[in-house]
Order: structure tokens, then C-alpha cells, then sequence
């Protein structure tokens, strides 16, 4: 006997076995230069959303490996997005979740944030799901904090990104590496 597929509308007793209408998607592909390992900033999409500063590439403590990304404040204030090359499918209703490691300055303001960007299958944006803003630590203590992001796919989702928000002002700067995500 054949399996059905789900008709919407459709009342099928308890115990009934039904095919799904698409795909359903159970594992993310690898983030492209995750950690920025290779010491290039390849793999990312940067925007520059407000200042004059861009991002670079930073030797200095990174959370792992020899790299991270870095933004540093010349003086006024500095806002730049990244997202990961990679764009998996998914469905609505996919519960995701992401993260990465922010650390930073002692000194100036500073501040980064995980998001996921959400696509239809046309790749026209629907949505963005921003995580708490990581800010400078209350001791001035320079060290690496993980920022996370949860979302569940909106109706329509047929595509992710991933990635993150680094702001920099008052001669301050940011570094982000270690980005992950997966299904939760």
C-alpha cells in the first residue's frame, strides 16, 4: 500500500502515516571561514551601515585559530554587518539557533550581536532575527563573550544566513570570531 502525501484539510486518524509535501531539512551547511582562520575576511559579506571605518583582519588574542575580524573606532562611530556566505534551505516553523564570540575594548564603546536572515525561495528578504546586544563588560575587563541568536523560520522561509552586527564609537573597537549555528 502506498503512503499518502499531507493534503492540508485533511483529517487522518491517529497513527496515520503521511508523506510531507516537501523536503524537510535536517542539517545546516558548514558556515564558510567560520573563524576566520584563514586569515581573510573571505566567506563574509560586509556592509559598512553607518561611519567611516571597515573591518580588518586581527592577529590579536583571536578566540581561536590565529585570526579574528576586528573593527576599530577612529573616532566616531562605526556600524558594519557580516553574513556568511553560506545559504542552506529550511523550512518555516525550523527552529535555528547561532552564535558567535565578541570580544571588547576596555576603552571606548563597543558592542556585536549574532542575527539570522531569513529568505524566501526567490532569496527576497522576509525578516532578521537579532540576538542581545553584547556590550562592554561593567569591570572593563577585556575578554570574549558569546553572543547567541534563536529564531524560528517565518511563513514563506525557504532560506537562511547567518552572521553578525559590530559597532564601534569613541575609539573603540570589536572583535568577533567563532561563528556557529544549528537546528535546535
Amino acid at each position: 500500500m502506498a503512503i499518502p502525501v499531507w493534503q492540508p484539510g485533511t483529517l487522518y486518524p491517529n497513527g496515520s502515516v503521511v508523506l510531507p509535501t516537501a523536503p524537510i531539512v535536517t542539517n545546516l551547511a558548514a558556515l564558510v571561514n567560520a573563524g576566520f582562520d584563514d586569515g581573510t575576511m573571505s566567506g563574509w559579506d560586509f556592509t559598512v551601515l553607518s561611519g567611516a571605518d571597515a573591518p580588518t583582519m586581527s592577529a590579536l588574542n583571536p578566540y581561536n585559530g590565529a585570526w579574528c575580524v576586528s573593527l576599530q573606532s577612529t573616532g566616531g562611530t562605526t556600524i558594519v554587518e557580516a553574513l556568511n556566505d553560506a545559504v542552506p534551505a529550511t523550512d518555516p516553523g525550523a527552529v535555528l539557533s547561532a552564535s558567535a564570540q565578541v570580544r571588547l575594548s576596555f576603552s571606548g564603546l563597543s558592542s556585536g550581536r549574532a542575527i539570522l536572515r531569513w529568505y524566501t525561495s526567490g532569496m527576497v528578504e522576509i525578516s532578521t532575527t537579532d540576538g542581545p546586544t553584547i556590550q562592554k563588560p561593567g569591570n572593563n575587563s577585556e575578554r570574549w563573550v558569546q553572543a547567541n541568536v534563536t529564531g524560528t523560520a517565518p511563513p514563506l522561509a525557504a532560506y537562511v544566513r547567518t552572521g553578525f552586527i559590530m559597532a564601534a564609537g569613541s575609539n573603540g573597537d570589536v572583535r568577533i570570531d567563532g561563528m556557529a549555528w544549528s537546528y535546535v
